[in-house]
């Protein structure tokens, strides 16, 4: 009998279907790790507190302190006193440059352990941002972001508690009297 001859597949045959085998492997992986990540993103955005309505440019703002660089003024009617052991101050911040320049935020002020935290920015078509990692941090009475040490010693703290209710946080903005503002 006359032996078959058996053909073998060329070398960079077996090194392309190798290679695609590896692609498909990485893109199922790849895939898999992205949907992970947007799980994760969901989770956490259903964790963060909804900011309010950006303030429109009819609402009031109430000037409370000026840097070298920076204008600063809160929304009254965006300031909230959250329920809980953290005594937490939210509000929405203005921050204007001397050229002009706005940035709004929506922040939060813990008097319980004098930190503050950045839940979202507002973009210019008057949407939020949220914040991609909103995390506390200290906040300091030199250097820069003293406006935090500010509304902290000024308006919404008074020690490592609230400096009243609502309404006489929000009456020391109206009369521009501060408790102990920081101005630097």
């Amino acid at each position: 009998m006359a032996r078959m001859k058996q053909f073998k597949k060329p070398r960079n045959q077996e090194k392309i279907s190798m290679n695609k085998t590896k692609r498909a492997i990485f893109t199922l992986l790849f895939l898999s790790l992205m949907n992970a990540a947007v799980a994760q993103e969901k989770q956490e955005t259903h964790d963060a507190p909804a900011p309010p309505n950006l303030p429109s440019v009819a609402q009031r703002y109430i000037d409370f302190y000026s840097s070298l660089q920076l204008d600063f003024a809160i929304d009254p009617d965006s300031i909230t006193i959250q329920p809980g052991a953290q005594k937490e101050v939210r509000y929405t911040l203005k921050a204007t440059s001397k050229q002009g320049a706005i940035n709004i935020s929506y922040e939060g002020i813990s008097c319980d352990n004098r930190q503050k935290i950045i839940y979202a920015v507002g973009r210019s078509d008057g949407s939020w941002s949220r914040a991609r990692s909103p995390e506390w941090a200290a906040i300091y009475t030199t250097g820069l972001n003293l406006q935090h040490a500010n509304l902290a010693n000024g308006y919404f703290c008074s020690g490592n508690a609230l400096s009243g209710d609502l309404k006489s946080i929000l009456k020391r903005f109206e009369t521009k009297q501060p408790l102990d503002a920081i101005v630097r």
